[in-house]
């Protein structure tokens, strides 16, 4: 496979490891309040501007960073078939881990009589294999946001990107950047014009958590809805993860300097006060300063945090479950001793499932490219 725009120079340095262990936590931070009182009233984010949640704002970042991640993976990688079981490896295994744990851990602890006929065990499966948030039955009875993990409805949008770049490889759509840009500037827009997803989640007040997903994942979806998502929600998470990519095509000409992040600090502030534009804010001026922080960042001590092990995704796995099972056994506990509990505990699970899980998946996937195992996106 040819390397995409690399024919001459080097690639500015990044390092994103930080990066992606600090928007997990952000990811705790911002659905502690709602799954201790049922709203969103008091997440930090939502107050301050009142369109965007700090989760998600978290989960933005994570396209972002996976964005150019995944292009570059491409890039280096000798064959399509096997930039698709890199990419198979790194979701599957951590998921499927969490998927297991709460059908069976978490359903007991959460109250779940278990139903184990013929048919809720297919259900169960072929929801795993597609990708799907896990349900077993009636969990955590009488508490905000009964489900068993209500992070893992991005997960399926992840992958679809990753096949999105497998067809932009083959294509060899990948060689030709100015394309690239054209598309991604026509999912902004598109995500510009449809932009009540925030709007919505605001409403309901369950921004942050997928509260579209959770709603329709609680009854019985059709198949169209679970093979292919939302339509919202594909196009805002296409055009973050293609801004990411667009970041790494054009790195070369991109300058980072002080007085960009300035400018970029003050509109993306700008355009999250607004529902317009809260998508083209975080998917340019974001994008910006996510890249900044991973260049200017990358020959300091913080390039060395969660950089050979990874454990954000983990935390972003099992930090619901753990902080819905801490609110459903402590009913006592306030909400900062719950969310830094749920931090602890999920850091601690991360480790595992990145040393146990996910870095041995990485290494069988990557065959001769086993020498350095480097951090992939969530």
């Amino acid at each position: 496979m040819t390397n995409t725009a690399n024919s001459s120079g080097t690639r500015n340095r990044m390092s994103f490891g930080f990066l992606r262990l600090g928007f997990a936590m952000l990811v705790i931070i911002s659905h502690a309040p709602a799954l201790y009182d049922g709203n969103q009233d008091r997440e930090i984010l939502r107050r301050l501007f009142g369109t965007i949640s700090f989760g998600e704002l978290a989960v933005d970042a994570f396209f972002i960073i996976s964005g150019y991640l995944i292009v570059s993976s491409y890039d280096r990688t000798n064959s399509p078939s096997l930039y698709m079981a890199k990419r198979i490896a790194r979701i599957y295994p951590g998921y499927l881990t969490s998927y297991l744990m709460c059908v069976t851990v978490v359903a007991y602890f959460g109250g779940v009589r278990f139903d184990f006929s013929a048919i809720s065990i297919f259900v169960i499966i072929v929801k795993a294999i597609l990708l799907q948030i896990p349900e077993v039955g009636p969990v955590f009875d009488g508490t905000p946001y009964p489900t068993l993990n209500g992070s893992a409805w991005t997960i399926a949008y992840e992958f679809r990107c990753y096949i999105f770049v497998l067809f932009l490889g083959v294509s060899r759509l990948l060689k030709r950047r100015y394309i690239i840009l054209l598309i991604t500037v026509a999912f902004v827009v598109i995500g510009t014009i449809y932009n009540n997803h925030y709007q919505l989640d605001a409403q309901s007040q369950s921004s942050g958590i997928g509260a579209s997903e959770l709603q329709s994942h609680s009854m019985l979806v059709t198949w169209k809805s679970i093979l292919f998502g939302d339509f919202r929600n594909n196009v805002r998470f296409f055009a973050l993860f293609l801004a990411g990519s667009c970041f790494y095509l054009f790195s070369r000409e991109i300058p980072f300097c002080v007085g960009y992040i300035v400018f970029s600090s003050l509109f993306l502030g700008i355009g999250l006060c607004f529902y317009s534009s809260v998508n083209i804010a975080v998917a340019l001026f974001g994008s910006y300063l996510i890249f900044s922080a991973a260049r200017n960042c990358a020959d300091t001590f913080l390039a060395r945090i969660n950089n050979n092990i990874d454990i954000s995704y983990g935390i972003y796995l099992y930090a619901w479950p753990i902080n819905k099972l801490i609110l459903y056994y402590f009913h006592g506990i306030g909400l900062v001793e719950s969310g830094i509990l749920t931090l602890a505990i999920s850091s601690i699970v991360g480790y595992v499932s990145w040393i146990v899980v996910e870095m041995p998946a990485l290494f069988l996937a990557r065959g001769k490219e086993r020498s350095r195992v480097f951090a992939g996106p969530v």
